[in-house]
């Protein structure tokens, strides 16, 4: 683990040495869970320790996606597999799954759950939006499949705007997609921005605004950016555009597509991958004029962390806690589970 500043503390240290491609935590920090090969490890957070509790199988290769729900005691996990599994975590002396969802047709790159929990949208090669029907029989909600968007290419980056109409993705084709609602349960293509470069990350920030970091393909090696791009939506084109780009840290350091960036509301903050970098990005709105595509925003760096280059890879991943307040990460260099607890006003 690299040498902190006073901004962020260590908290809790775990040694895990085998490769990981994706860590949560619940709405309580209280359960940690930990994709590591085909299995999810799921532990116990508390007086600063982590505590394994209990170990879920039923996927067969890598797991890439894991997401809490908030409202109830499960768990989405998304895999290598083309499979999802929907887990329930009431009793974790017993945990079982729920549901198996199938539909794709390659590795599963990307997962998200809107904040009414009745929509996960996944993506591959494909964009799968899968939505809820009470089962009468059992009285339960089923997932269902309900849209489909296909790409040629793989699909990396998925993220939802705050009112929960638009999606944009990302991934090997040249191109930020757009997707909006148009009534229930069904999406239509908004806009498509050809790009000069692919890319791993995307995410909303609010409404209207949404950062994109491109990769560098060199010899056959993901190479992070050095810049991240900046896009607003211009009322008066109706579509969104590129307003600025961010400098970053990281350029030229392969990456990997783990570890999407995050944005937290709570904090204004931003945490994004590059390389083996993590930034640490607070946003704030600089100034509101009479129109709305002249909202100006301000990107602070608050904190990057240097998390050295093993092999030649940038090979972190890692994820924010609901509130704002921890950092869970894992490495490859010091094979550390580490929660970090920012201490940033």
């Amino acid at each position: 683990m690299p040498q902190l500043n006073q901004k962020l503390v260590t908290i809790c240290s775990k040694k895990w040495r085998d490769p990981c491609w994706v860590i949560s935590i619940d709405q309580n920090n209280i359960i940690i869970a930990l994709g590591s090969y085909s299995i999810i490890h799921l532990f116990e957070f508390k007086s600063s320790k982590l505590k394994k509790v209990q170990t879920l199988f039923g996927h067969l290769d890598d797991i890439t996606t894991l997401v809490f729900f908030n409202k109830k005691q499960q768990l989405i996990s998304g895999s290598k597999d083309m499979q999802i599994i929907i887990w329930s975590l009431n009793l974790l002396s017993e945990p079982k799954k729920i549901q198996k969802l199938q539909g794709h047709l390659n590795y599963i790159n990307c997962l998200i759950l809107n904040r009414k929990e009745d929509l996960i949208i996944s993506g591959c090669s494909q964009i799968i939006f899968w939505t809820q029907l009470l089962n009468q029989q059992s009285i339960q909600q089923q997932w269902v499949y309900s849209q489909q968007y296909q790409s040629d290419k793989s699909i990396f980056g998925l993220s939802i705007n705050d009112d929960e109409n638009q999606v944009i993705a990302c991934g090997e084709n040249q191109e930020i997609l757009i997707m909006e609602q148009k009534y229930s349960n069904y999406w239509l293509i908004k806009q498509k921005i050809q790009i000069d470069e692919w890319g791993f990350r995307i995410c909303f920030i609010n409404n209207n605004l949404f950062v994109f970091q491109p990769i560098i393909e060199c010899d056959f090696v993901c190479l992070g950016a050095k810049t991240l791009d900046v896009y607003t939506f211009n009322s008066l084109q109706n579509k969104y555009v590129k307003s600025g780009e961010i400098e970053i840290k990281g350029d030229c350091q392969s990456c990997y597509q783990y570890f999407p960036t995050l944005y937290n509301s709570r904090r204004g903050m931003l945490i994004h991958k590059n390389g083996c970098h993590l930034k640490l990005i607070r946003v704030k709105q600089d100034s509101i004029l009479l129109k709305e595509e002249n909202i100006q925003y301000q990107f602070e760096l608050v904190e990057i962390i240097n998390f050295g280059n093993s092999n030649g890879f940038g090979n972190l991943i890692g994820t924010l806690s609901n509130d704002g307040e921890n950092l869970l990460i894992w490495d490859s260099n010091s094979k550390e589970i580490n929660i970090i607890k920012i201490i940033i006003q």
